[in-house]
């Protein structure tokens, strides 16, 4: 009771653009967490990914800043698990794949693109 009112019991709610769930599980999180981030790196592609005239330290400056800043928000607080480190780092070697206009087919290394970009692995 708060104030006299009942509150309800939930599986899940959303506290400072956070979810936390009842089972303490982050896989939900972590699939919104990656849908926040894929849609900020989308509204920055025709203005900034594909632009010729921009560097790619400048690029990683902003990816860093914005889709990582999205993707990591408050994963300080999560307990990962291998699966979910090998899911964020896939997501990560996607974007930045995308931003230097790497393929599959070009045969890079995940290793030779992190060196190229000066990242590191997220954990």
């Amino acid at each position: 009771m708060v104030g006299g009112n009942k509150l309800n019991s939930v599986l899940e709610f959303t506290y400072l653009g956070s979810t936390i769930s009842s089972n303490g599980c982050i896989d939900d999180e972590i699939q919104r967490r990656m849908a926040k981030a894929s849609a900020s790196f989308s509204r920055l592609r025709q203005k900034l990914w594909n632009n010729h005239h921009v560097s790619m330290w400048v690029k990683g400056k902003i990816y860093r800043a914005i889709v990582l800043a999205t993707l990591l928000y408050v994963a300080e607080a999560w307990t990962v698990y291998r699966r979910q480190v090998k899911k964020l780092h896939a997501f990560m070697m996607q974007h930045q794949r995308s931003i230097m206009r790497i393929t599959w087919m070009d045969k890079v290394t995940n290793k030779e693109i992190l060196e190229r970009t000066g990242f590191m692995k997220i954990f």
